[in-house]
C-alpha cells in the first residue's frame, strides 16, 4: 500500500488575514463568497489575493475564482 502523505500546511510567512484566506481556501471559491465568509471588504480581499498570487501562494481560476497553489 501506498504511504499517506499529509496535507502540505499553509505556507510558513502568511499574515493572520492572508491565513484565514488560505484556511477558507478549501477548494476553489469565488473572491464574493470568500469576502462573505471572512467578513472582508471587496478591497481587503482583492489586495490580500493579488499578493497571495505574487507570492504564489493561491492562483486566480476563470470566473474570479482562487484556489491553493
Amino acid at each position: 500500500a501506498a504511504p499517506i502523505v499529509p496535507a502540505p500546511g499553509p505556507p510558513t510567512n502568511l499574515d493572520p488575514v492572508q491565513l484565514r484566506i488560505w484556511d477558507a481556501l478549501t477548494s476553489a471559491t469565488h473572491a464574493d463568497e470568500l469576502a462573505r465568509a471572512l467578513s472582508l471588504s471587496a478591497a481587503e480581499l482583492t489586495q490580500t489575493l493579488t499578493l497571495m498570487e505574487m507570492k504564489r501562494h493561491v492562483r486566480r481560476l476563470p470566473g474570479n475564482r482562487f484556489e491553493r497553489r
